[in-house]
């Protein structure tokens, strides 16, 4: 056998393991946020580049969400952009401080001006500085808990990057 096959065969059986991941159906645990993310890190990691991007092309695709630091967590801002990017993975895309409108508020939480808790939110968010940051790795928009404000959909996304980022 040609030492090309012999290199080929060798790296099916190295390779083949991650193949199942491409041909797995989306409502599957394995499509869980985190599961998936896991493993995009790990075939970043094992796989050569062009390789990756070939197999993983639907499974691992980037996606953007965006974060609003709030005014109570603007001075840990820096903190908060580390630790997002240093033990979650995300790339940060973009990042602006500005101070929010009480007509931008009204905008961006249309859906909850008629609540009875809608002016102290509103007061809270225009009170100081916040930094809006653009975020991008695989898993994105889930990959947020509720420590900062994060877009909950790709729609939300550009609704809110139109809206908050200049």
């Amino acid at each position: 056998m040609p030492p090309f096959f012999k290199t080929l065969f060798l790296l099916f059986l190295f390779y083949s393991p991650f193949l199942f991941i491409v041909f797995i159906p989306a409502k599957t645990v394995l499509h869980s946020n985190h599961i998936r993310y896991d493993t995009c890190r790990a075939l970043d990691r094992l796989i050569p580049h062009q390789l990756h991007t070939l197999l993983g092309q639907t499974l691992c695709q980037r996606e953007q969400t965006l974060a609003v630091i709030k005014p109570d967590g603007f001075a840990h801002a820096s903190d908060i952009k580390s630790l997002l990017t240093e033990q979650h993975g995300f790339v940060i895309i973009d990042s602006a401080v500005r101070t929010l409108s009480k007509s931008t508020v009204n905008q961006w939480y249309s859906d909850k001006v008629n609540q009875t808790y809608y002016p102290s939110l509103q007061r809270y968010l225009t009170r100081g500085p916040v930094e809006t940051v653009v975020l991008e790795r695989v898993g994105a928009i889930h990959g947020l808990q509720n420590a900062i404000h994060a877009s909950d959909s790709p729609a939300a996304v550009k609704t809110e990057m139109s809206l908050l980022v200049d």
